[in-house]
């Protein structure tokens, strides 16, 4: 029953950001993240490959599935190849920069246990 609740919850704020967004007139992206790394001393065996995480990037705000945004200590952008570009500790300044840009690029988000990668066209 917390499952549904959550997700219904989830539901209603993806709902309500984009009509927001859309509202705003600023541009926001769907964005499908993969978990590359899970950071971790024990290794875990063989597990199945982690499903897609939802992420949404308005200029204001980002909103990723089963993360608290709060928890993520590092934005980092880098090109196609996976280059670092820049890296950022704080969520709006990662933003600023993100949308100054023009191309393709891979984003990552990390925190103390995981790092999120996937790929946005700005």
């Amino acid at each position: 029953m917390e499952r549904i609740s959550k997700r219904l919850i989830y539901f209603f704020i993806l709902f309500t950001s984009i009509i927001t967004g859309y509202a705003d007139n600023k541009p926001s992206y769907n964005i499908q993240l993969t978990q590359s790394i899970y950071i971790d001393d024990e290794p875990h065996g063989n597990r199945m490959p982690p499903r897609p995480i939802n992420c949404i990037i308005c200029a204001d705000w980002i909103i990723i599935s089963d993360i608290d945004i709060s928890d993520v200590t590092s934005y980092n952008i880098c090109t196609e190849n996976g280059t670092l570009v820049n890296s950022f500790s704080e969520c709006q300044d990662f933003l600023n920069f993100l949308f100054s840009l023009q191309g393709n690029y891979l984003i990552q988000f990390q925190t103390s246990h995981i790092i999120l990668t996937g790929y946005i066209n700005i």
